[in-house]
């Protein structure tokens, strides 16, 4: 079964979210992430972790939101080690992350594929 299938299942009754309202708030989080990507990128750069745990923060509660445990769990990873400073440790892993969000986005982004 495929994801869009999984997330109106499992993550939401019917009586929470009508599906358009579902398609609207996937459409944010599919133009805001790569956003609050870049962010993070900026961030790292100028070895602000501060910046970059809100940003890690906010990634990890949408993705639990949709109920993307993988990229969740990257993005707790990635604000611990912002929390603890250690910049030198997130390059790898945001990378990770990223591709964890590209795999998620084609799965949003192609609903009807099974």
């Amino acid at each position: 079964m495929n994801y869009w299938l999984r997330l109106m299942q499992t993550s939401f009754r019917p009586t929470e979210m009508s599906a358009e309202t579902l398609q609207k708030i996937t459409g944010i989080f599919l133009r805001e992430t790569p956003r609050r990507f870049q962010a993070m990128h900026t961030s790292l750069k100028q070895r602000d972790a501060v910046a970059f745990g809100i940003e890690a923060h906010a990634l990890k509660g949408n993705a639990r939101y949709f109920n993307a445990t993988m990229l969740g769990e990257l993005a707790a990873k990635l604000e611990t080690l912002a929390d603890r400073n250690e910049l030198d440790e997130i390059e790898l892993l945001l990378l990770e992350t990223e591709e964890s969000f590209d795999l998620l986005r084609n799965q949003l982004m192609h609903p009807l594929t099974v």
